[in-house]
């Protein structure tokens, strides 16, 4: 037996143990991380913690303020804002995970069939991708969502196809690096098939940049399924969903200031809080990122 053989790789709790503890070391990401887990949490309980229905209607009790009985007020037709919100985070942080997965995954395989086998398939996904690139990110999502119809699963495909193009680009790069190293070059000359070389060695080792992107879009992807939700072209009301809670909210600020305020700021620390546990996985995997 050779030596290399006795020696044993670290287990997958002590390397998720390692990395908490790294990601911790930073009181801002370390923080973040904490309000981003409650968050979460938040959102697998709502059943279970969430004082009221989200869709009930109470007329008797519109637009109440603070109280014991409804601790951020009540909507215009008396449902409590405290549970719209709890059941609203399972919207929003729900569908932008599951988008930033779709197009992640999506974009990566794209960007890695172009880099590596160049030629017509380069041109093809790459003018393709450039030509998504060419227009603002939201401008094209509200497009997309009106013409595909108003509707939550409209709005995060919307998001999705906006999304895929920024994955394919940062997996074209990286596999363009990957493709000259020795050991991709050896396996070809071998005769090892192209499918086997991309699943075994460009994806795996592209991986870390696209977890990098994903932890940072996740916090942009929020704030986009709200603005869809704010122009009437995401989740449909009686839905819990912030955005739509601030479109009818916000008429409301001056005499009902509750009714926007506590939506705004669930997702102001939403998203703040994304982006700054996103910065922190980018300085952790990709440490020269920050010269």
């Amino acid at each position: 037996m050779s030596a290399t053989t006795l020696v044993a790789r670290p287990s997958l709790g002590r390397r998720s143990g390692t990395l908490l503890r790294r990601l911790t070391a930073n009181r801002v990401t370390g923080c973040a991380l904490v309000v981003v887990a409650l968050l979460v949490l938040m959102a697998v309980l709502a059943p279970l913690i969430a004082p009221y229905s989200p869709t009930t209607v109470d007329l008797t009790h519109r637009l109440e303020g603070l109280s014991g009985a409804h601790p951020l007020g009540t909507d215009e037709v008396g449902r409590d804002i405290l549970s719209r919100l709890i059941y609203g985070a399972r919207i929003s942080i729900g569908v932008s995970v599951l988008v930033v997965a779709a197009a992640a995954l999506v974009g990566m395989v794209l960007g890695a069939l172009a880099g590596y086998f160049r030629g017509w398939t380069d041109h093809v996904i790459m003018r393709a991708v450039d030509v998504i690139l060419s227009f603002p990110s939201l401008i094209l999502a509200i497009a997309l969502a009106a013409a595909l119809g108003p509707s939550l699963a409209n709005a995060a495909l919307a998001i999705a196809i906006v999304k895929v193009p920024v994955y394919a680009r940062l997996a074209y790069g990286e596999t363009l690096r990957v493709r000259q190293q020795l050991y991709v070059r050896a396996a070809r000359t071998y005769g090892i098939g192209s499918g086997w070389i991309i699943r075994k060695h460009v994806l795996p080792n592209i991986r870390s940049s696209i977890i990098v992107q994903t932890t940072l879009d996740l916090g942009d992807v929020i704030l986009l399924i709200a603005t869809l939700g704010f122009l009437g072209l995401g989740a449909q009301p009686p839905s819990p969903e912030w955005g739509s809670m601030i479109s009818t909210g916000w008429h409301y600020l001056i005499d009902q200031w509750w009714y926007p305020t506590f939506t705004g700021l669930a997702i102001f620390v939403t998203v703040m809080s994304f982006n700054l546990l996103g910065d922190g996985v980018s300085d952790l995997l990709e440490p020269t990122s920050r010269d």
